[in-house]
C-alpha cells in the first residue's frame, strides 16, 4: 500500500490531508517545523526545517517507504520578492535533497492556486483553464513547476499539479482562510452591536467567484495521488459551483442572528486590529481558543479578495475528464464551517 508525506500539515490543506487519511486509514507522515502528537495509528508526524539541506538530511532515515508526496508548504511575508524567495528555496531543497532519497517514490504533488492565472494582478480570462499561458509574473508557483518537471525528467516517478482556489478549512492557525475571516468579522460586528456590512467593493460584491473546501480538496489530493490519469497533469480544483457575494452575504448574517448593513469599504487590515480588545475580551467572555485576532485571520487576505473587481472562476471540465465527479454545495459549505467553528470554540 502507498505511504503518503505531506509537507506542510500546520496549514488548511496539509490539516485537511491528514484528517482525510485517517479517515481513510491511509498512512501517511506529516512533516512540518514542529511536530505533534498523533491521535491516529495511521499519522505519524516529524519535524523538519525544509530552508535547510541539514535538516531535511536528517529526516530522510524515517522516510524510505514513501511513495507520495505532496507539498502543501507555504509560508507567507509582506514582502512579494521575500515570499517568493523563501518559498522558492523551501521547494528547491525538497527537490534537491528528499526527493532523490526516496527509493520507492512514485508520483509527486505540487500544490498551487489561481496567482498561476494571474488572479493576484488584475482581470484575467475566466473560466481559467489549465493550458492558459502563464502571466508576464515571477511568482513561486512558476519556478517551483519548473524544478519539479526538470527533476522528473529520466526519472520513474511522476507528477501532478492541483490549482484550487481560496480554500476554506476548519483550522484557525492558517489565516489565509475565507471562511474563518467572514466568520470572525461577523462575530465582532454582532459584539459591538453593529450591522454586517461588506467591507469591499461594488465590483467584488457583485463579482461571480468560487471557493474550494478543504475536505474536497483532501479528497481530490489522494485521488490524484493513485490515478494513473493525473500523471504530469495540471489540474484545477474547486467546490464545482459559483457565486456572488452580494447572494451569500444576507445568508451570513442571518446565520449569527445579525442584520444586514449596507455596503461600505473599509481597509479591514486597518480597521479590525483596533478591536484587538474587543476579541479579548470575547475569548474570556465566551471561553474561546486563546488565539490573538493577529493569529486567528490575515485581514490583508480579506482586503484583496474583497476589493477584487472582476470574475474568479476556474473551468473544471479537465478535473471531470480524468475522474473525478465529487463536488461542494458552496452556501452549505460556509454554514457548515460556521459551525464547526463555534463547536471548537474558535468564535462564539
Amino acid at each position: 500500500m502507498d505511504k503518503i508525506l505531506v509537507i506542510g500539515t500546520t496549514g488548511v490543506i496539509g490539516n485537511a490531508v491528514v484528517k482525510h487519511c485517517s479517515k481513510q486509514r491511509f498512512p501517511m507522515i506529516g512533516l512540518s517545523r514542529k511536530a505533534k502528537a498523533s491521535d491516529s495509528k495511521y499519522v505519524e508526524y516529524i519535524s523538519a526545517d525544509i530552508t535547510s539541506n541539514d535538516s531535511i538530511s536528517q529526516i530522510i532515515q524515517y522516510l524510505k517507504d514513501i511513495t507520495v508526496v505532496v507539498y502543501a508548504a507555504f509560508v507567507s511575508k509582506q514582502s512579494y520578492q521575500e515570499e517568493t524567495e523563501i518559498n522558492h528555496l523551501m521547494f528547491s531543497n525538497v527537490i534537491s535533497t528528499l526527493i532523490p532519497s526516496l527509493p520507492k517514490l512514485k508520483r509527486v504533488l505540487l500544490i498551487q492556486g489561481l496567482k498561476a492565472y494571474g488572479a493576484h494582478l488584475g482581470p484575467f480570462k475566466t473560466p481559467a483553464v489549465e493550458t492558459d499561458p502563464r502571466p508576464l509574473d515571477k511568482y513561486f508557483y512558476f519556478t517551483q513547476e519548473d524544478l519539479l518537471k526538470e527533476a522528473q525528467i529520466g526519472k520513474q516517478w511522476t507528477w501532478t499539479i492541483l490549482r484550487p482556489d481560496a480554500v476554506c478549512g476548519t483550522t484557525a492557525g492558517f489565516p489565509m482562510n475565507i471562511a474563518l475571516l467572514v466568520a470572525v468579522y461577523a462575530s465582532i460586528s454582532k459584539e459591538l452591536g453593529l450591522p454586517l456590512k461588506f467591507p469591499g467593493s461594488r465590483g467584488a460584491y457583485e463579482a461571480l467567484v468560487q471557493v474550494t473546501d478543504s475536505d474536497l480538496l483532501a479528497q481530490t489530493i489522494v485521488w490524484a495521488s493513485q490515478s494513473e490519469n493525473c500523471k504530469s497533469e495540471i489540474i484545477n480544483i474547486a467546490n464545482g459551483d459559483y457565486f456572488r457575494w452580494e447572494n451569500i452575504w444576507p445568508k451570513v448574517a442571518k446565520f449569527f442572528h445579525i442584520e444586514v448593513g449596507l455596503r461600505q469599504q473599509i481597509k479591514l487590515s486597518n480597521q479590525m486590529p483596533l478591536h484587538e480588545n474587543v476579541w479579548n475580551s470575547m475569548i474570556e467572555k465566551y471561553q474561546l481558543q486563546n488565539i490573538p485576532l493577529n493569529k486567528v485571520v490575515a485581514w490583508s487576505f480579506g482586503d484583496f479578495l474583497f476589493n477584487s473587481d472582476y470574475d474568479v472562476i476556474s473551468n473544471l471540465n479537465h478535473l471531470r475528464k480524468l475522474g473525478f465527479d465529487k463536488f461542494v454545495d458552496t452556501e452549505e459549505m460556509f454554514l457548515d464551517k460556521f459551525r464547526t467553528f463555534k463547536e471548537n470554540k474558535i468564535i462564539p
